[in-house]
C-alpha cells in the first residue's frame, strides 16, 4: 500500500526536468520584455534628446582666413 502510494505521488508530482524548463520559459520570457522595454524607454530618450538638440558644426579656420579676415576688417576700419 505504501509503495502504491508513493509511486502515484511521483507519477502525479512534476519532475525536476519539467520544472526547470517551466522555469527557464518565464524567465527567458521576463528578460525578453524587459529588454523590449528598455529599448523602447532607450528610443524615446534618443529621440527626446535629437528634438531638444542644438545642432552645432566644428568650423576650421586656418592662419590664411584669419589673415583675410584681419586685413578686410583693417579696410573696413581705415575707410
Amino acid at each position: 500500500m505504501m509503495n502504491t502510494i508513493l509511486l502515484t505521488m511521483m507519477l502525479l508530482s512534476p519532475n525536476n526536468t519539467i520544472i526547470e524548463n517551466e522555469i527557464k520559459q518565464q524567465t527567458a520570457h521576463a528578460v525578453s520584455a524587459i529588454q523590449l522595454e528598455n529599448k523602447a524607454q532607450i528610443k524615446k530618450q534618443i529621440a527626446a534628446t535629437l528634438e531638444t538638440m542644438e545642432l552645432t558644426l566644428p568650423v576650421v579656420i586656418d592662419k590664411q582666413t584669419l589673415a583675410k579676415n584681419a586685413s578686410q576688417a583693417t579696410q573696413l576700419s581705415e575707410d
